[in-house]
């Protein structure tokens, strides 16, 4: 029998911020950090590109302990930003979830993620370091060879459980951007059978050249440097960097223990795979639509009163997401915003961010203004909020369309009124 799971702990960082505050009060007053990286290439080729930066060196220093930092550096993890993203989204998550001390070590521990230990392999290979027409490629195997085993995912978890001092069962996952989603519903199946009292979902991404690059070349970047979701004049998306975690725990403990830390009930979410195209969907199928209303006719007890999609700002995604969103609420559309424009593209990690930022936006009664939005395309057509809307806010929903095929949408309620 399917179990309340109750979100009783939560964690973002963004361009805009550490922390759950942080980033809220970063939107609420639009305060948009947007930068350029510069990147330097083996054969002293540099590329610059767009992004919403964080500040790594500052965030080690300002959230990790010095015996953490000499941990991370002695195992060669300092410098790989993926994992110190979901280190610290981690730990902020378990300290505002303020889980009993006795209790840390139990809890079970899924990682979303796009590209584990990938990018920070081509880091090194790409590096002016790396080249030396001298050695064989047998030595230049041995030279990587540790960062060739730390490509698998299973380093990463045992890293981070160590980290962490939690010793339940841990997986990865990867759905590409609807990584996070996924992620919950794995979170979700555990307690439900029995599993798991609680679990940690932590999701992150650092805007890598590779990244950029890899949409640059389909056309999925910004010329104008400019991320406007579903506006006439959208030209394209810009990498962030971020990090997010959700603590989930069972009705059983909450009921018994923990009733005061519940920020929501997570009711749950549905999915489903397009296999036409890697990176564009089948608009034939209308794969997504059906996600969105499975998953109001599964589990919302009211309206939705607030809607968060991908939004991306990437032209022909956009319209075929409002396509879709106008095909499954036939009977009248909820309120719609997004928060890209404001933290950046972040892959893997986004359904992650947007999901912490949206809990909020219930808990406040608060819809932040699209930013950047000005001009309304006629074939989008959305209801989106221009302008900060204060409304009270029980039933609220995350969907996302992803390369690879996964569509995935989840609805969370509010606890307690």
């Amino acid at each position: 029998m399917s179990k309340s799971v109750f979100v009783t702990g939560t964690s973002v960082i963004t361009s805009g911020g550490v922390g759950n505050e942080n980033v809220w009060d970063s939107i609420i007053n639009q305060k948009v950090v947007m930068d350029f990286r510069e990147y330097q290439i083996a054969d002293e080729k540099q590329i610059t590109y767009p992004v919403f930066p964080i500040a790594m060196e500052k965030l080690i220093n300002d959230w990790l302990e010095p015996k953490t930092i000499a941990w991370l550096e002695e195992e060669n993890l300092k410098n790989d930003y993926d994992f110190i993203l979901l280190l610290i989204a981690s730990k902020l998550a378990i300290l505002d979830a303020d889980l009993p001390k006795d209790s840390v070590s139990s809890i079970s521990l899924i990682i979303a993620h796009e590209n584990l230990g990938i990018n920070r392999l081509i880091d090194k290979i790409l590096s002016p370091k790396s080249v030396d027409a001298k050695i064989s490629s047998y030595e230049g195997f041995l030279k990587y060879r540790e960062d060739f085993f730390n490509v698998q995912t299973f380093p990463h978890l045992f890293n981070l459980a160590k980290a962490l001092n939690i010793e339940g069962q841990s997986y990865t996952v990867n759905n590409a951007c609807a990584s996070g989603l996924y992620a919950l519903d794995l979170a979700k199946m555990m307690i439900n059978s029995e599993q798991a009292d609680v679990v940690l979902v932590v999701s992150s991404d650092y805007a890598h050249v590779t990244e950029h690059m890899w949409l640059e070349e389909r056309g999925f970047v910004s010329k104008a440097n400019k991320l406007k979701p579903f506006d006439r004049e959208r030209d394209g998306s810009i990498l962030g960097d971020g990090a997010a975690a959700i603590v989930l725990e069972s009705s059983n403990v909450i009921k018994r223990e923990r009733k005061q830390k519940i920020k929501c009930r997570y009711a749950g979410s549905s999915f489903k795979q397009d296999t036409w195209r890697m990176t564009l969907p089948d608009v034939t199928k209308h794969s997504y639509s059906k996600v969105i209303s499975q998953t109001v006719n599964r589990f919302a007890k009211s309206e939705v009163d607030l809607l968060i999609p991908h939004g991306a700002g990437i032209p022909m995604w956009d319209l075929y997401e409002a396509n879709e969103i106008h095909r499954a609420f036939k009977n009248g559309l909820p309120d719609i915003t997004g928060f890209k424009s404001y933290t950046g593209h972040t892959l893997g990690a986004n359904g992650l961010i947007e999901t912490v930022i949206l809990i909020y936006c219930m808990l406040n009664n608060t819809i932040p203004s699209l930013l950047n939005f000005s001009n309304m395309d006629e074939k989008i057509n959305l209801p989106v909020v221009t302008q900060p809307t204060y409304k009270k806010i029980d039933t609220v929903m995350k969907t996302v369309s992803a390369y690879g095929g996964f569509h995935a949408a989840s609805i969370f309620e509010k606890y307690g009124d």
